[in-house]
Parts: C-alpha cells; structure tokens; sequence
C-alpha cells in the first residue's frame, strides 16, 4: 500500500512541508559590478562548417547523433527539459545545402540527440492530412525562419516560415501547426496548404474562425502563460491586399476556439513605429514593421521585442529598440534603445551594467530569459562598436534596473570561434559570430545555443552545427544556498530558515553600531506580513572580531554572519506563515546596507522541482484551469482533457482507485496502476472500462492534468466535473462540453 499525507494541519490553511535549496532572481544595485560573469562551454557538433547530420534510428537516441549545420531553425524545450528542434536551411544527411523539415529532440542531461519526425533529406513537400485530424504521416513542409510556441499541455505549435506547401512550391507560409509528442503526430491546425496566402484580419479585437494572419517569415512569438494562447508579431510577408513587405501586425491564438484575433498594429505593410514618451506606457505607441527581431516572455507575463530589420520612427534599417507589451492593458512600451536605424553599439566596460549602453541594432540574433527574469541577447548580423556584419556579443538587460551589460564576446565583427574542450566551461571560450542560431534554456537558467550561419574556429564563414552551454554564475551580493519553509500542525508552530552567502562586510554592521538588522520574508499572500519581519540588534556584545551572532535569548530567532567569509544563516520558530507562497520576497537591511532576492519554487539544486508550495485555501479543493473536450466521429472516440490545482485534507491510498467524474460518466481508474515518485502519482493509457484514462497528481506542485480518450460521453452543457482521488473526495467544478455534445 503507498500512502501518502498530503495535510496534516486540519484547518483552513492548506500546507506542504518543505525543505528545498533554492536559486533566486536577482535584484541588483546598478552600481555594482559582477566581476564573474559566466562561461561558454562548447557541448557537441563540429567546430567548422558545413557538417552533414548523423540521423541514426528515427525515435532513439544516440551519443554520435547531431543535426546538420543549419540556419533559421525553430526551437522550443519541454517541461521535462528537453529542448527541440525543427528544420531550418541547411544540411541534411548529404553535403547538399537546402529547406530542411526535420524534428530533432536533445536531452542535457544525457548529452544525446534523437531524431524524431521529418525526413533526411531537403526539399520534402508538406503532408497536410485533413485539417484538425491528426495522422502519423502529417509533416510540415521544409522551411526556416517560421515561428513557433509551447502550450501548456506540452504540445509544440509551428506557425509559417519560408519553405514547401503541399504541392511541393516553395515561398511564404501561412500553415499552423501542432506537435503532439506523447503521441508524436502533427497537425495541420489552420492556414492555407498552399504559399502566399494573404491575411484575413476580420475587425481588430474580435475573434473569428474565418481570421488568419498572412504568410510571413521570421517574425516573433510569445506564449501567455496565464491563458495559454499564442502571440505574435510582424515579419516579412503579405499583409491584408497581398502586398508582401515588412509588418507590424500583432495576433492571439486562442487553441481552445481554435481562433486567430488581430489585437494591433496594421493590416498593411510598411508601417513605422508610435514611439512616445520612452518609459510610458500609451494606446497609440506601436512598433515598426520588422522582421528578424527577437522576444521574451518574463516572469509577470509581459512580452519583450528587441531589434529586428525595418522601420523605426522614419527610416529602414537595423534596429536596436526595446519593447514590453502588457497583455492585460493591451499597451505597448519602448523601453530603451533608440527610435533611430543602423545604431552602433554603445559597450561599456565588460560586465558592468550602464544606463549608456546598448547593444547595436541587428537582426537574427538569438535571446533568453533566465531564472532571475533578466533578458539575454546573443549575436546576429547588424552592428558592433563599429563596422556592420556578424557579432558574438552577449549582452544581459535587467529590467528592474533598465540596464544592459555587455557580457562576453567582442565589441568587433566577424570574429571566430575560441571552442576550447569540448564540455569544458572556460573564460576564452566563445561561440564564433553568427546569425540565424537557435536557443533555449535550461531548468537551471542557463542559455544554449545552436547553429546558425557563423565563422567557425578557422574563421571560414557558412552554416554550423555546434551546441553550446553557458554557465550562469552565482549572484556576488548574496546567494542563497538553502532554505526551507515548514509549516507546523497549528497556526503559530511554523518555521523557516536559511543560508547562503552575502557581501556586506564589516562596514556596515561598524556603521550601524547600536541599530539593528532587518531581515523579511514577503509574499503578497501572505496573511500577516509582520508575522515575517525579524530584527536583530547590533552592539558589541554581538558583534566583534568581524563575526556577528545574536543573543542566544532569544531562542525563537537566530542569525549569524562571518564578514572574512562572507557565509551566514538565519532560522526562526514558533511563526504564523499562514499564507506564505513563492515567490517569496527576502530582504536583509542592515542600515544602508540592502540586498534582496525572489525564492522562486520552480528550480532546485539547478536541475530538480522545488517543493515550496505554501497555499491558502480549504481542505479537499479543486480548481478546474482548463478543459476541452472532442466529438469523436464514431461511437467511443470521444475525449476530453483537464487540468488545474487540487488540495487533499486525508492520506493518498493506492489501494483505492481514482475515480474521474464529468456529469453522468465516471472513469474508474485502479489505484495500483498509478507510478509513484517524489510526490508525484502517474498512470499511462490505463483502461477504466470505458475510456483510456492518462492522469498526473502531482502533490508537491498540487496540480493535475487528466486526458481520456476512446470513449463516448454522455452529458451536454454545463456539467460537474469531480475526482475522488485514493479516497478523497474532492468538490466538483461546473465545466462546459461544446455544442457537439
């Protein structure tokens, strides 16, 4: 029997006990300079051009696999931190260089590539099946430059490029796509199967099924991880009369309706950028038609736009301006850079964050966002300090202190590779210049990057296939290196503690002398805020020697620093934390002395789930976030999926089944077929008699996601939709089967 407790508080806080080491996002001082600043670490593919792919076996993975050198791929990585990649120009299984439409998997953690769909060869024609219906034998076409997204249930979408219909021809595309890798088929999901489609705008802020964006190529994509929908914006293609040049329009796709809307910006071509006030956000501000630009999404939902080629306040040309766009008010911000084309860079001093700098305008280049929500730029082909070609500069922008720090690389042109030992992490590595590459990060934060069109370790110039790691370093004012939040089994029993490094010094404990230290946990769910505030005084009965140690008095709080080593700790009892969830705010002050770090609860050690959920509710909840449902064609091929949060006040019995209620039917799943590991309960393609049940509780995280299939059900309307999980019954939330039912 596998038991597990999920709460033992039995009141109306809802707790999970933790202990977890943390990262955390920074919130740096713009006087401060990180003197180490990462390295590049050179991980697999050849260090010269023109490298042919190593296909191996179609579905398994092998350590002499690699994708050919290619340029203009798509790349998106999993929940399970794969990271995938998808056609490009390039080369294939041959030396012959030309529109590839090849899915690759790679897993960082083995350090092995997989090819997964897709063909060998270049110049494969689409296979579009019929819309909406999945099949085994559907590919995308052979492209590069389209466009792509992750959704929340994992599934990888493909939006346009330049490449091959179905008929073989070959120009813009207008086609979206879906990826399904659980089952590992596409689907041709709207569009046109044929090229230069223009685009149906339908009235802007409306929704409809007739709507579609025109066929384009290298615009930007954005995924709204509150909705799930999928953004994006301009490119180069036809706009609503069929002109083909540079765009500015912005869509939503809703995947649930299935709809396109056009949200802003034009329907025609040619439009240069509403600028404003920088810093403001307005209605009117709009960027300029563009393609090759780059995005981000942070950790607030907003969207980011950075540079591209195209119009600026008056002029064509390479663009260096910095855009956010908040989908919940609709409203652009130009954030910095310039309203002007063809800006040179402005660097700096290496690793120091200045409100002068800014990276040269370009296009092509390659972008992240890491684990502390800053923004990366690497590359692509516009300008340097001086000249205009390929770059190699790596560049960080950190939006709570609206700075960029030039990083690594050259503030020149057409630099080549340094690539070291391969694995090996090193101060003079660095990826050659190039445009076109492809990127991801990693579940510890850290940006990859790979291919494009780049000079190589002999300076020769042409499409590459080398993946590399850069190694983010620690924070250098303070760093946490554990920290944990328990809850007790009463309201005043809870605890926290924590430990790490910080960079105070004796200087302002000296200063301070006769003052105190301040030291708060804040989460705008948390109950009573005062209830995480803690002060320390400072005197010389706690400080001496360069050593601070608070009076052992108080034993319900301590804290300790060494100023020589930098290291120190903090732990205190006997708190109400009712409320208390990530991100959890952490300040110490020690009079002008501040530091400050967000726990965010999603990394561990770097590469693991972080259990630190702290939830306010009632016992046995659920919390429906999405449900869609399918009208299959014939009797049991219906299918529905849902997903959300849960709560469960008893214990997680397998020896009791799982049984899923959606109005009339109920799906009952043994308990015996559910997987356990580390708080996670999973069963696969189970049978309940009538469906195929696939289900995820998972118990630290407190979410669920549960699909059927082959099944016919019989509600219609608003229905309940219930689980009695292992035991525990759970309230039902009303959701709604579409008309078909």
């Amino acid at each position: 029997m596998e038991e597990h407790i999920m709460h033992d508080r039995q009141q109306t806080i809802v707790r999970w006990s933790i202990a977890a080491i943390i990262f955390m996002a920074s919130v740096m001082p713009a006087s401060m300079s990180r003197a180490d600043s990462g390295e590049w670490a050179w991980i697999s593919g050849a260090a010269t051009v023109s490298q042919a792919g190593v296909y191996g076996i179609k579905g398994t993975p092998g350590a002499d696999n690699v994708p050919g050198a290619r340029y203009g791929s798509a790349a998106r990585s999993d929940s399970a931190g794969n990271f995938w990649l998808f056609g490009g120009y390039g080369l294939a299984g041959a030396v012959t260089e030309d529109l590839l439409n090849d899915l690759w998997r790679y897993d960082p953690d083995n350090s092995e590539w997989t090819w997964i769909s897709g063909s060998d060869t270049v110049l494969e024609a689409g296979t579009y099946g019929t819309k909406g219906t999945p099949a085994a034998e559907n590919v995308p076409g052979a492209r590069y430059g389209s466009f792509d997204w992750t959704d929340s249930a994992g599934n990888f979408w493909l939006f346009g490029g330049f490449g091959l219909d179905s008929t073989g021809a070959d120009d813009y595309l207008n086609d979206l796509w879906r990826y399904d890798p659980d089952n590992d088929t596409w689907t041709w999901v709207s569009g046109s199967d044929t090229v230069l489609e223009a685009g149906t705008y339908g009235e802007k802020g409306v929704p409809a099924a007739a709507n579609v964006p025109g066929a384009r190529y290298e615009s930007v994509a954005w995924t709204d991880n509150g909705t799930g929908d999928l953004w994006l914006f301009g490119g180069y293609g036809l706009d609503s009369n069929a002109r083909e040049d540079l765009l500015n329009d912005l869509w939503r796709y809703d995947p649930d309706n299935q709809t396109w809307t056009w949200v802003s910006g034009s329907d025609k071509v040619d439009k240069e950028g509403r600028y404003g006030e920088k810093g403001i956000p307005d209605a009117d501000n709009m960027p300029g038609a563009r393609y090759g630009s780059v995005g981000w999404t942070d950790t607030t939902g907003n969207f980011w736009l950075f540079g591209g080629y195209g119009l600026g306040a008056d002029y064509v040309g390479y663009l260096n301006d910095l855009w956010r766009y908040e989908p919940d008010n609709e409203t652009w911000t130009w954030v910095s850079g310039s309203k002007k084309v063809n800006r040179a860079g402005i660097y700096g001093s290496r690793g120091m964050p200045s409100e002068r700098n800014a990276p040269g305008g370009r296009y092509d280049a390659v972008s992240w966002i890491d684990r502390n929500g800053d923004l990366w730029l690497f590359g692509g082909y516009g300008y340097a300090s001086s000249g205009r070609d390929t770059l190699n500069d790596l560049w960080r922008y950190e939006p709570d202190i609206d700075r960029w720090t030039w990083i690594s690389g050259s503030d020149r042109i057409e630099k080549p590779g340094i690539y070291g030992t391969q694995g090996t992490p090193a101060g003079a590595n660095t990826p050659g210049a190039r445009n076109g590459g492809a990127g991801w990060t990693d579940s510890s934060g850290n940006p990859w990057l790979f291919g494009g069109y780049a000079f190589d370790s002999e300076k020769r110039l042409d499409y590459v296939n080398d993946l590399w790691r850069f190694e983010l370093p620690a924070d250098e004012n303070m760093r946490i290196d554990k920290a944990t939040v328990t809850a007790g089994k009463t309201d005043t029993t809870d605890s926290s503690a924590f430990s790490g490094f910080m960079d105070a010094g004796e200087a302002p404990f000296t200063a301070e002398m006769g003052g105190t230290i301040v030291i708060s946990l804040w989460a705008d769910t948390l109950a009573d805020p005062g209830a995480a505030t803690f002060s320390f005084p400072i005197s010389a009965d706690t400080f001496s020697n360069g050593k601070y140690k608070s009076p052992k008095a108080d034993s319900a709080k301590s804290f300790s620093y060494d100023c020589a080593k930098g290291t120190m700790s903090f732990s205190a009892k006997n708190l109400d934390l009712t409320g208390l969830r990530c991100p959890i705010t952490l300040t110490i002050e020690i009079g002008s002395y501040v530091v400050q770090r967000v726990l965010q609860e999603d990394i561990v050690n770097g590469t693991k789930p972080c259990p630190l959920q702290l939830l306010v509710g009632v016992l046995d909840t659920l919390d429906v976030t999405k449900f869609k449902a399918k009208k299959g064609s014939a009797a049991d091929t219906d299918s529905f999926e849902v997903s959300g949060t849960f709560t469960a006040a008893g214990t997680l019995d397998t020896m009791q089944t799982v049984d899923i209620v959606l109005g009339p039917d109920t799906f009952s799943v043994p308990g015996g077929v559910f997987l356990v590991s580390k708080g996670v309960y999973s069963c696969k393609n189970a049978d309940s008699g009538n469906g195929i049940v696939t289900a995820k509780f998972d118990t630290v995280k407190c979410t669920f996601l549960i699909k059927v299939k082959n099944t016919t059900l019989t509600g219609s309307g608003d229905v309940d939709f219930s689980i009695d999980l292992f035991g525990n019954a759970l309230p039902p939330e009303q959701v709604g089967l579409p008309p078909a039912f």
